[in-house]
């Protein structure tokens, strides 16, 4: 697999699971949280495939 597909695979996913959070916190009307919820939604999606990348192209390399 091309790791820019698996990147995309993966922000995809994270973006889904984490709007599914927001959206339930608004439904418990806590307004409070969707700040923080949307500041680590934003690190998230950023870092981990960001990481993921780096660590695929280190096993990949490897073999």
């Amino acid at each position: 697999m091309d790791a820019l597909f698996v990147n995309m695979v993966i922000r995809t996913i994270l973006i889904v699971a984490i709007t599914d959070v927001l959206i339930f916190r608004a439904l418990m009307n806590n307004i409070s949280l969707l700040t923080w919820v949307f500041v680590v939604e934003v690190i998230v999606v950023t870092i981990v495939p960001l990481v993921i990348s780096l660590w695929y192209d280190i096993i990949y390399k490897m073999t």
